[in-house]
């Protein structure tokens, strides 16, 4: 027969086994998870990058739209001056 102190023995094996494949499921699964959380991480850090990207673009673009709005203002004034000029001088011709 066995005795009490052999049970204890078989029992405590028992539980450390089942500690053991516990810890093992459970750092796998965590492992799983920071993969994925890691997939996730890259893929947000790409879309910020290419949000970033999309807004210097626009940044550039509206620099460059300024800076031809500007010129296009100053000729538009030039014209302007011209044109009442002329009319200016058409009227005091036919003065």
């Amino acid at each position: 027969m066995y005795s009490s102190l052999d049970i204890l023995y078989l029992v405590l094996a028992i539980g450390f086994l089942w500690i053991s494949i516990f810890l093992c499921l459970a750092l796998y699964q965590f492992g799983g998870f920071f993969k994925r959380a890691n997939r996730i991480i890259d893929a947000t850090t790409k879309q910020v990058e290419r949000v970033q990207e999309a807004i210097e673009t626009l940044r550039d673009g509206m620099h460059n739209a300024m800076t031809y709005a500007g010129w296009a203002a100053k000729g538009g004034e030039f014209l302007m001056e011209k044109f009442t000029d002329t009319k200016k001088k058409k009227k005091g011709k036919e003065s």
